[in-house]
């Protein structure tokens, strides 16, 4: 059995389970996240260090989920997908802010922006002559 040194406390702990429903509270939060669709929102806990924990089992319940994914579906890994992994945990005090990801830059095309909202999500080579005219 491993021990980790948590910093922030200064204290020894037990790594984070590994099984899903260990995390049924970060599931309900999520869940019900998802289902009002508002972000952004706030998750307000006790203090700094619960909220600090808090964001470190929700990315771990999202990697599960992924991790999951992967052997049920036979992905290789690192292919695997959560409903949450569009959402973003930021840290405020003893708070958790939760967003969606967005966009952060503005592709340029010979000195045009981009609109990337009318862009495939996964644009393969079947795509590359509609997209951008002759392959190379």
């Amino acid at each position: 059995m491993m021990i980790i040194f948590n910093p922030l406390e200064r204290t020894f702990a037990l790594p984070l389970p590994r099984a899903l429903n260990a995390y049924q509270d970060i599931e309900r939060v999520l869940s019900r996240l998802q289902a009002l669709d508002t972000y952004p929102a706030t998750y307000t806990l006790r203090t700094r260090a619960d909220a600090v924990r808090w964001r470190l089992r929700a990315n771990t319940y999202r990697k599960l989920l992924r991790d999951n994914d992967e052997a049920e579906n036979l992905l290789p890994r690192g292919q695997g997908t959560s409903p949450f992994d569009r959402l973003v945990f930021r840290l405020s005090g003893r708070a958790v802010l939760i967003d969606r990801d967005s966009e952060v830059g503005q592709l340029t095309v010979g000195g045009k922006p981009v609109d990337l909202a009318d862009a495939p999500a996964d644009a393969g080579d079947d795509d590359f002559e509609e997209l951008f005219g002759d392959k190379p």
